[in-house]
C-alpha cells in the first residue's frame, strides 16, 4: 500500500532548493534595490534555505546536530529578515540591528545547551516561543509601515508572517514528534493532514514572503517614479499635472462641504528683463527663491505649484476672499523683502503680481474656469502697476497699504 504521509526529506529538500531558486530571482529582479534591504532579505531567503536543508536530513536521520543547526538558521533567518524590513523603511545601520539578529541566536544557543539532548519537547516549546517573539515583532513592524508602503507586496509579508505567526506551535511539534517512516495505518487521518500542512506552509511563507518583499520594493519605486512626474525639475513644487489632480478633488470637496476655495496666480514681476540683463542662471534662481517663499508661507493643505514659466499657482481650499487676500498681501510683501543674490555679490530685488479668484464652486465646475479667473486678475494687477494684489471679484488693483479697506 502506498505511502499517505508526505515524504519529508523531498519535501524539505524541494524548500531548500526553492530558497535557492528564490534568493536569485530576488537578486536578478532587484539588485537595484539594495541598498532597501533587498540583500538582506536574498541573505535571509538564503539562511531559510540551509534551515529547510538540515531539516530534510533531520527528518531523515534523526540526528541532534541537525536539529540545532535547523533552529539557529530559521533563528538568524527572521533576525535578518527584520533587518530587511527596517532597511526598507529608511532606518540607517544601526547596533540595535546586530541585536535583533544576535541576541535570538545566543537565546537559541542557550537553549540548546540547557534542554538538548534529554529533555526534546521542553526545548521544542522553548523555542516555539523564542520563534512567536520573532515572528511578533515582524508583524508589528509591518503594521506600523502598512501607512506609507504602497501596492499589494506588504499584503503577501504581511500574509506570511500571520501564517507563521499562528502555525509556529503545531508544526514544531507535528514536524518531529510524528516520524513519517511509521506506518500509515499508526497515524490518523488528522496527523496525515497535519505534517501535509507542515510543507504547505513552509511553501506558501517562502513564496510569499520572498515575492512580497520584491513586490514591496518595485511597488514603492513605481510610486517614486510617479511622483517625480508630478514635480517641476527646477523647484520641485507640484507641476501642473498635479494641479489638474488637485483641483478636481478640491472643486468636489469645496462643493460638497459647501465651503469657499479660493486660487492665486502669481506671476513674477519683469522676469523677461531679468533674463535678458543677468542671464537665464540668474532667472532660475528667482524662480526657485519664489518657489521657497510659497513653501514657507504655506499653511497645511495649501496647495502650491508651477503653473509654468514664471508663473505660478496657489490653491487655498476653505479660504474666503478676504483670507485669499491677505494670504497674498503677504507673499506680495515676502518676495519684495526677500532680494536674491547675484553671482557678483549684489542683490535683484524682484516682486510679484498676484491675481485671486475666490467663490463656493458648484459640482462639475471647471478647474480651468476657475484658474481663468484669477489669471486675468493677475493681469489686471499687471496692468495697474505690478508689485500688488487684484481679486477677479471687483477688478481695480489693491496695493499693499490699502489692506485696511479689506477689514
Amino acid at each position: 500500500m502506498p505511502s499517505l504521509l508526505p515524504d519529508l526529506f523531498t519535501a524539505y529538500g524541494m524548500a531548500s532548493m526553492s530558497a535557492l531558486t528564490f534568493a536569485w530571482v530576488m537578486w536578478m529582479l532587484g539588485r537595484q534595490y539594495r541598498q532597501q534591504g533587498m540583500v538582506l532579505a536574498i541573505v535571509s531567503t538564503l539562511l531559510l534555505g540551509g534551515a529547510y536543508a538540515f531539516w530534510a536530513l533531520q527528518s531523515r536521520w534523526n540526528n541532534p546536530p541537525l536539529h540545532i543547526a535547523s533552529h539557529v538558521l530559521i533563528n538568524a533567518a527572521m533576525g535578518v529578515f527584520t533587518v530587511a524590513l527596517l532597511r526598507f523603511n529608511h532606518h540607517r545601520v544601526t547596533r540595535h540591528d546586530a541585536v535583533i539578529v544576535g541576541l535570538p541566536l545566543m537565546a537559541s544557543l542557550l537553549l540548546t545547551a540547557g534542554w538538548l539532548p534529554h529533555e526534546l519537547a521542553r526545548f521544542q516549546l522553548l523555542q516555539a516561543g523564542l520563534l512567536t517573539l520573532q515572528a511578533a515583532f515582524i508583524l508589528l513592524l509591518l503594521l506600523r509601515m502598512r501607512r506609507h508602503t504602497p501596492g499589494k507586496g506588504w499584503r503577501l509579508v504581511a500574509g506570511a508572517a500571520w501564517l507563521q505567526l499562528l502555525t509556529i506551535f503545531p508544526l514544531e511539534f507535528l514536524a518531529q514528534s510524528t516520524p513519517p517512516s511509521t506506518l500509515v495505518a499508526q497515524h490518523s487521518v488528522a496527523e496525515i493532514l497535519s505534517l501535509w500542512g507542515v510543507v504547505l506552509v513552509v511553501l506558501l511563507k517562502l513564496t510569499a514572503s520572498c515575492s512580497g518583499f520584491l513586490l514591496m520594493l518595485r511597488d514603492r519605486a513605481a510610486v517614486m517614479e510617479q511622483g517625480k512626474a508630478l514635480l517641476d525639475p527646477l523647484t520641485q513644487l507640484p507641476n501642473r499635472t498635479a494641479l489638474v489632480q488637485t483641483m478636481q478633488t478640491a472643486i468636489s470637496e469645496a462643493a460638497r462641504q459647501k465651503q469657499p476655495l479660493s486660487i492665486m496666480v502669481l506671476d513674477i514681476d519683469h522676469f523677461k528683463n531679468v533674463n535678458d540683463s543677468y542671464g537665464h542662471l540668474v532667472g532660475d534662481s528667482v524662480i526657485q527663491s519664489i518657489a521657497r517663499i510659497l513653501v514657507q508661507q504655506a499653511r497645511p493643505g495649501d496647495f502650491s505649484c508651477r503653473y509654468g514659466g514664471e508663473e505660478f499657482v496657489v490653491v487655498l481650499p476653505n479660504t474666503n476672499a478676504r483670507e485669499a487676500f491677505h494670504l497674498a498681501d503677504r507673499l506680495c510683501q515676502t518676495v519684495r523683502k526677500s532680494p536674491v543674490p547675484l553671482p557678483n555679490g549684489k542683490l535683484l530685488h524682484t516682486t510679484v503680481s498676484i491675481g485671486v479668484h475666490a467663490g463656493a464652486p458648484a459640482h462639475g465646475s471647471s478647474w480651468k474656469h476657475l484658474v481663468s479667473a484669477a489669471d486675468e486678475a493677475m493681469y489686471v494687477a499687471k496692468r495697474n502697476g505690478r508689485d500688488r494684489v487684484t481679486m477677479s471679484a471687483s477688478v481695480h488693483a489693491m496695493r499693499p497699504r490699502a489692506e485696511a479697506a479689506m477689514t
